[in-house]
């Protein structure tokens, strides 16, 4: 009675076996101490559950979301490395916003990445993402306002202070609608 109530409240699958789950779990618990006699979900068997195929872009829509920051100025050159960075790299928008400009060794084409923690990782990174930060470096030395840019931080906001994770999830949501993709794609797909 109770599966066939959950299923008609609209739970998904997933929803009712945790729910099962949880409850066969509690009654164990109960009968263990002497609470109940009987254990009513002995009997019961746990639906499997589908395993759903992890979300990806393919290499065309790649193409069109690295294509869609306008590199010719600061801000869409920086646009482009971080997307090129993301792309590239797998890292996490707090990982991303995180990365100062000494964590780049363009020699090596390595990128150091700070995770949770005091914990790093080291992440090889290509000739393109290297260009990329290049260009945007290069964009933002011949910024007038360059000076008081915070020199220790590899991406910057207009005021020349590191990015929030918002302030580039917007930016990202943004770029995946100018090229027409999924605006429910997230940074770390």
């Amino acid at each position: 009675t109770f599966l066939v109530f959950l299923g008609k409240q609209g739970y998904s699958k997933a929803s009712i076996v945790r729910k099962l789950i949880t409850l066969r779990s509690f009654y164990k618990f109960c009968l263990h101490r002497g609470h109940v006699k009987v254990h009513p979900f002995i009997g019961i068997k746990i639906p499997r559950l589908e395993k759903c195929q992890p979300k990806f872009l393919e290499m065309e829509e790649i193409g069109k979301l690295l294509n869609a920051p306008n590199d010719d100025c600061l801000l869409g050159a920086r646009d482009r490395a971080m997307l090129e960075v993301l792309s590239s790299t797998g890292v996490r928008i707090s990982e991303l916003v995180n990365i100062n400009c000494d964590d780049v060794d363009f020699t090596a084409q390595l990128i150091r990445i700070r995770v949770e923690g005091k914990k790093q990782r080291t992440t090889p990174i290509g000739a393109t993402v290297i260009s990329a930060i290049q260009k945007y470096l290069k964009h933002r030395s011949g910024d007038p306002h360059n000076p008081r840019f915070n020199q220790k931080v590899l991406f910057l906001n207009k005021y020349g202070q590191r990015l929030s994770t918002r302030n580039v999830r917007r930016k990202f949501e943004g770029y995946l609608n100018q090229a027409g993709l999924d605006s429910t794609i997230s940074p770390h797909i």
